[in-house]
């Protein structure tokens, strides 16, 4: 039965005295024959460095009689080494008296050098993924986050206890618990498929809201059996708003093209309107009152007129601003006053004790609340609150906000209301917010509008409390 096993065996005494070895042990060792280990203790054929340590768990078979896997370097006569696995156990007599110990060894020098081959592949892997600038997550088939490199925790600001062994769709405030998205990488395991650019726009924790393009792929691991899936972020909210600038300033050259040309002509006629206007009133002041009825309606109408071809020029003439050091309370007062609000709004101001000092041209940041405030107060139909919110925002920057009690914004329209010529109201024309976002942007600020249907409408602004030397006046 010794001479059969595939692995070497050795016999020993209780002393450690070799007494017995098969074929594949000589061969292992290199033994000239089977009778060259007989007499010798065991322990001569382990590594120095491991006798001691060999020895103890030797001694603990003798006593317990369990047996154990001993992993350790065995050492042939000519002084070389390789590791080896010792499965050691009681050898007993006929009436179970122990009266030595049977070792089965084998050599694993191959499965060491796949294993370490194996860690050295992990590691090579886990460095280029490491330095990936874009943020990765390695799923198990449950959708369980295996790992995550670093870009990923520093593009989310979270950490590894946070983000490991988690769901993907319990991350932060569950912003990847999408239907769709659901759907697709609850598919691609056993379709072996793949998805591209699926884009997902959301509020993130610590980093605000975000458009990311999310890309995934199966992976295979080998050495055992198991698959996972790949999922790669891409953070394009920079790029999407660069896509709208070039996008809204090809429309404004167009509107510049058409707004040149067109309001000489048409202030002309409507200056002679307006004139005539005044004159009639004055003719016909004493006529019945449908006649100044209709006198005041076309004075109003050419007063809108009017206000839309000021508000072209605005939009496609801005000059660049001519900064100067402002408290972003008192500009932001200054413009609720100018913006004639009427008995019907309540306008509740919420600003802190402490100047909120921004570099801006007082000009154009004036223009851009008046147009804002004349939105809200347009929104409620003359009737509601208006809560302006002035503070120092986390991210060192100024922010102003307004929210109003109107009807809100459906979510569609979310995205459009700050285009030129888009407006979510029946005799809106669309100009207003369209200059105060070119008014920000110029300004090197953000502009977002929130709202949900129903419970009215916020428009944010963050200005940078420190952004460079006002020119002098």
């Amino acid at each position: 039965m010794v001479e059969a096993a595939r692995e070497g065996v050795a016999l020993t005494g209780l002393d450690g005295t070799v007494t017995e070895v098969n074929g594949e042990a000589v061969r292992m060792f290199g033994f000239g024959s089977e009778d060259e280990p007989l007499g010798r203790n065991a322990l001569e054929f382990i590594a120095g460095r491991d006798r001691k340590r060999v020895a103890v768990d030797m001694q603990q078979i003798r006593k317990q009689g369990e047996v154990r896997y001993i992993d350790c370097t065995l050492i042939r006569p000519d002084g070389t080494e390789c590791p080896g696995e010792i499965r050691a156990s009681m050898k007993r007599d006929a009436c179970g008296n122990p009266v030595g110990l049977i070792a089965l060894i084998r050599d694993i020098t191959e499965r060491k050098q796949a294993v370490r081959a194996a860690e050295e592949a992990r590691q090579y892997a886990e460095s280029i993924v490491a330095t990936v600038r874009e943020p990765l997550l390695v799923l198990d088939a449950d959708l369980r986050v295996v790992s995550a490199n670093r870009s990923f925790y520093q593009t989310f600001q979270v950490t590894a206890e946070e983000t490991r062994g988690q769901l993907l769709y319990n991350l932060g405030n569950r912003q990847w618990d999408i239907p769709l998205l659901r759907e697709l990488l609850e598919e691609l395991l056993p379709k072996n498929a793949t998805f591209e650019d699926f884009s997902v726009e959301n509020d993130f924790p610590a980093i605000g809201r975000k458009t990311m393009l999310l890309n995934a792929r199966r992976i295979y691991k080998e050495a055992n059996k198991t698959q996972m899936i790949l999922l790669a972020i891409e953070d394009v909210t920079e790029l999407k708003l660069m896509q709208e600038k070039l996008i809204a300033s090809g429309r404004l050259a167009a509107l510049g093209q058409l707004s040149g040309s067109i309001s000489h002509e048409l202030r002309n006629p409507l200056a002679i309107i307006d004139s005539s206007v005044y004159y009639l009133k004055t003719k016909l002041r004493d006529t019945d009152g449908k006649v100044q009825e209709h006198l005041k309606r076309i004075k109003s109408g050419v007063d809108n007129a009017t206000t839309i071809i000021q508000s072209l020029l605005d939009l496609t003439r801005m000059n660049e601003p001519q900064l100067a050091r402002l408290d972003l309370r008192a500009i932001t007062s200054e413009a609720i006053a100018a913006a004639r609000v009427p008995a019907g709004v309540r306008v509740m101001q919420d600003f802190p004790e402490q100047e909120l000092g921004v570099n801006a041209d007082p000009r154009q940041l004036s223009m851009a609340f008046k147009n804002i405030v004349g939105n809200a107060v347009e929104a409620m139909e003359g009737q509601g609150t208006l809560r302006v919110t002035a503070r120092s925002a986390a991210d060192g920057r100024a922010e102003v906000s307004f929210a109003d009690t109107g009807p809100g914004i459906p979510p569609e329209d979310l995205d459009r209301i700050f285009e030129p010529l888009f407006s979510t109201k029946a005799r809106g024309i669309g100009f207003g917010l369209s200059i105060a976002r070119m008014i920000i942007d110029r300004h090197g600020g953000t502009i977002e509008a929130r709202s949900e249907p129903g419970r009215g409408a916020t428009i944010a602004i963050r200005l940078p409390l420190n952004m460079g030397e006002p020119k002098e006046e």
